[in-house]
């Protein structure tokens, strides 16, 4: 993703995201791309966007990992014990 001029950017997760997860458990990883390092970091604002910083007109790769914990899926694993 590419940051902005402020050195900030979005990352929009899917609608279901919040729904299917553990939100606690979710972990971010941030990659700066280039030749400097720089340091960045992470955020979720109000409406379920991941929002990165870092600096300005950069870029970064990221991945999003987190434990599902929807009904369906409780449900399944409690079969399962």
């Amino acid at each position: 993703m590419n940051l902005d001029s402020t050195g900030k950017g979005k990352i929009d997760l899917p609608d279901y995201f919040k729904d299917l997860v553990d939100e606690s458990g979710t972990t971010v990883n941030l990659t700066p791309i280039g030749k400097e390092p720089f340091l960045v970091s992470y955020d979720f604002d109000e409406n379920n966007k991941l929002v990165v910083y870092g600096k300005s007109n950069s870029s970064v790769s990221y991945q999003v990992l987190a434990e599902r914990d929807d009904p369906s899926f409780q449900l399944r694993k409690g079969q399962r014990n």
